[in-house]
């Protein structure tokens, strides 16, 4: 290699001396460029995982979100079947809950007892209730039915209260004086 370079010439000695010069110096600028464009390449590629981290976070946050809008519409839809088939109505409540606990009567096989009605000032959400408050009296099997029906009666019929007036140990027959409250929408 050496020969060969003695060989040329000095001009041409200088020109590939230019041309070596030039070409390491082309090398050195591209290395440099090479690597502003690798860290920016690098701060791009973080930048861009923090932003799908963010927008899976978001997407998990907004399914998350529908999932809650739909139990709530739910809530609604449950809400309005309630109000519509549980609730007694407002302008009828007491013909209606007559008649309902006339019903129950007649399905646990006992007589309609003397009833007392009375409107309370329970209010909550547009919600009221109607006490009746009577006294029924059997032997246990028959008052035991007549609860369960009460209770599983598909109106909101509630057993506040129920005292024991009095207990005939010959014959079986327990008397008791109950409290139901119906509930109805404004």
């Amino acid at each position: 290699m050496i020969e060969l370079v003695n060989r040329l010439k000095r001009k041409e000695r200088r020109i590939l001396l230019g041309l070596t010069v030039l070409v390491v110096l082309s090398l050195v600028f591209l290395l440099l460029i090479a690597r502003t464009r690798r860290a920016g390449y690098f701060r791009s590629l973080r930048v861009q995982q923090t932003r799908q981290a963010r927008l899976t976070e978001l997407d998990t946050r907004r399914a998350e979100g529908k999932r809650e809008l739909a139990r709530w519409q739910e809530a609604v839809r449950d809400m309005a079947e309630l109000r519509e088939n549980r609730f007694y109505k407002r302008p009828t409540v007491l013909q209606q809950m007559r008649r309902d606990l006339s019903r129950l009567f007649k399905r646990t096989g006992m007589s309609d007892p003397w009833i007392k009605y009375d409107y309370s000032q329970f209010r909550s959400g547009g919600i009221s209730k109607l006490t009746a408050s009577f006294e029924i009296s059997g032997l246990y099997p028959l008052i035991k039915k007549f609860l369960f029906t009460a209770e599983n009666f598909p109106k909101f019929l509630v057993l506040e209260k129920i005292d024991f007036t009095g207990i005939d140990t010959q014959s079986g027959r327990l008397t008791l004086k109950v409290v139901l409250a119906g509930y109805y929408v404004e």
